[in-house]
């Protein structure tokens, strides 16, 4: 797992993460949030996974993420994002 990316946000109190990931198959997001809290040394709790990516044919995958500083500041504002996409929806 190599950072391509990586930026601190004060104001949402988590840093951005972009990092390139080598594999046979798409990692699915358990896995993903697995190894990143492994390789980061946090929560898996506190870690947001916004998108992976690839080219078609290639075993190279674009994972970008989020590590929020607790839990509280995940809750804050993943939960409420989730639920306007969700009510967005309908």
């Amino acid at each position: 797992m190599d950072i391509t990316k990586e930026n601190r946000n004060d104001l949402l109190k988590r840093k951005e993460f972009e990092v390139v990931e080598t594999a046979a198959a798409t990692p699915n997001y358990i896995k993903a949030k697995e190894e990143i809290a492994h390789k980061f040394k946090v929560e898996a709790d506190r870690i947001a996974i916004k998108g992976i990516k690839s080219s078609f044919g290639s075993n190279k995958f674009v994972i970008e993420f989020y590590i929020y500083d607790s839990l509280d500041d995940f809750k804050k504002l993943e939960v409420r994002n989730r639920k306007k996409k969700k009510e967005a929806g309908k």
